[in-house]
């Protein structure tokens, strides 16, 4: 098994696809409004690509709750293309830790691998300084 495919494995096995119900962001605001209802009833399996890319600031809005939830449709499609806007936005937002506290330690275990996995394989790679401190960030913090 490549390691792409171990990590959709640890994804799937760590974050159980449920739908998600109830305001994702609880800030009361026009854009947190809009984004609670287009992710209410929907899993994170139900999340594409392209729709995670055109969410590019949502993740320090959403509650820890729907982080949890719907964290891992970031996670999946940042293993699946490394270089997509949507793992940069997940990369970013990681570094800062906010939402740690709310994942289980296999969870954080699969966040710390999928940062490892996107920063080697993105176009910039391993040496890149910018990768090696997203990536020092994120294993300290997750």
């Amino acid at each position: 098994m490549s390691e792409r495919d171990d990590l959709l494995v640890r994804i799937k096995k760590s974050f159980p696809a449920e739908p998600w119900s109830g305001r994702a962001a609880p800030h009361e605001c026009p854009q947190c409004s809009a984004l609670s209802l287009q992710l209410d009833g929907r899993a994170w399996t139900d999340l594409d690509g392209a729709e995670l890319d055109e969410l590019d600031v949502v993740l320090p809005l959403l509650s820890p709750e729907a982080f949890r939830s719907l964290v891992p449709a970031w996670l999946h499609h940042a293993v699946m293309d490394p270089d997509r806007p949507a793992a940069g936005y997940l990369i970013v937002h990681l570094e800062g830790g906010e939402h740690a506290p709310g994942l289980s330690r296999a969870q954080r275990d699969v966040v710390r691998a999928v940062v490892r996995f996107v920063l080697a394989n993105n176009i910039w790679g391993d040496d890149d300084e910018g990768n090696r401190r997203a990536l020092a960030a994120v294993e300290s913090l997750w």
